[in-house]
């Protein structure tokens, strides 16, 4: 019978744990494509319409701080050309 309990107790631990990450990690992925979908309004405010190479490359991006320096460069470039050029550094890294 203790092994029962102690099977159940880490059984159920371990579940809580993997709940956990999995929240962690749906928030995390939630909050990129978040932040995706802002970098990509801006870019179509500032530039009307965005090139499909820049879509397919910010799909490349999952770290939400590089994320919120391209949304700052978007709103900063001169220009498409401009910015695809941050862009590209980015990616290249």
């Amino acid at each position: 019978m203790r092994e029962s309990v102690a099977y159940e107790l880490i059984k159920k631990e371990g579940f809580e744990e993997g709940l956990q990450q999995g929240m962690e990690r749906g928030l995390r992925q939630g909050f990129v494509q978040s932040a995706r979908r802002l970098l990509v309004g801006a870019l179509e405010a500032r530039f009307e319409t965005v090139p499909r190479s820049v879509l397919t490359m910010l799909q490349e991006i999952d770290d939400p701080d590089i994320l919120e320096m391209l949304h700052k460069a978007a709103v900063r470039a001169e220009s498409m050309e401009h910015f695809k050029e941050k862009l590209r550094a980015v990616v290249e890294q």
